[in-house]
């Protein structure tokens, strides 16, 4: 991957605070360009990213289209920064609200957020992801979808040698009438199935504040679930196959995205860069989603 210049002197140790602050803002100043349409994820880092965006914007430095939000959260965030809000991912056509639309020879390009910048619970060599320890996942995967590039910004806690390893679980948005049947048939899997056996499965509480489980924005649940350690080509066939499971919404697992993620390490205040392959092949990340 590729190291930036370090942002302080090595030595310097920050707290995990400061360090998600400057990998935000790094990330923020070097991929965020004038008249763009940004995806706006959710989680404690995307706080300092939002912040620095809005500081770019008073400044004059850049113009900004629109904001598109991955949850409540990234809503707020961008209202209170005084951000244009775009809660529809994309727009439709005027085709479209009239009632129906033909083909219409439009490429994906023409109609895409530019970038989305979000958090990771976990990052792998290859720039696999698991996200949804704020159970945001499913909007921040459709916003990522529709997305040019994603940008990761994360201390550098987050950077793992293998999915797993490191975050003990992957969380999955399941209907609320199917979380005994979903989580029932992941502990059923075996060794030998295409997804490996699961070690757990926990339906994840509402915490002291709430008597009962997770409610995401949605109005789903969410199961935590332990798969182990996880090969990038696992955690993708895990996506793949789980993802397609009647009563799943969508898996924490974000695999094959062109990626590039800025960390920052507490011990140095240094924040590095790294890219993936497919993002240094400029690709697209509905190039995922839409091809075989």
């Amino acid at each position: 991957g590729r190291t930036m210049s370090a942002v302080v002197a090595a030595g310097d140790v920050i707290g995990v605070e400061e360090a998600k602050k400057r990998a935000a803002y790094a990330a923020v100043d070097r991929e965020v360009k004038d008249g763009q349409v940004l995806g706006i994820g959710s989680g404690s880092t995307v706080v300092y990213a939002v912040e620095r965006l809005a500081q770019r914007v008073k400044n004059n430095e850049i113009t900004v289209r629109a904001c598109v939000p991955s949850s409540w959260q990234a809503t707020q965030l961008i209202k209170q920064h005084g951000l244009p809000l775009q809660e529809d991912v994309v727009l439709p056509t005027s085709e479209l609200l009239s009632g129906s639309a033909a083909s219409s020879g439009e490429s994906v390009d023409d109609f895409a957020i530019d970038v989305t910048i979000d958090g990771a619970d976990e990052v792998d060599p290859q720039g696999n992801l698991i996200k949804g320890g704020g159970a945001c996942q499913t909007r921040e995967k459709l916003v990522a979808a529709y997305s040019r590039k994603l940008v990761i910004v994360a201390d550098a806690r987050k950077d793992s040698q293998m999915l797993g390893r490191n975050y003990p679980f992957v969380p999955i948005e399941v209907l609320p009438s199917a979380w005994g049947a979903i989580a029932r048939l992941l502990l059923a899997q075996k060794a030998d199935s295409p997804i490996g056996s699961v070690v757990s499965v926990k339906l994840r509480s509402g915490g002291a504040s709430k008597a009962g489980p997770c409610v995401t924005d949605n109005g789903n649940l969410v199961l935590d679930v332990y798969f182990g350690e996880m090969s990038s080509e696992r955690a993708f066939v895990i996506d793949q196959l789980v993802s397609r499971w009647p009563g799943v919404v969508t898996t924490g697992l974000f695999c094959r995205l062109p990626v590039h993620v800025y960390f920052c390490q507490t011990s140095t205040g240094e924040v590095h860069s790294r890219s993936n392959s497919f993002w240094d092949a400029n690709a697209n990340c509905w190039d995922s989603f839409t091809l075989l």
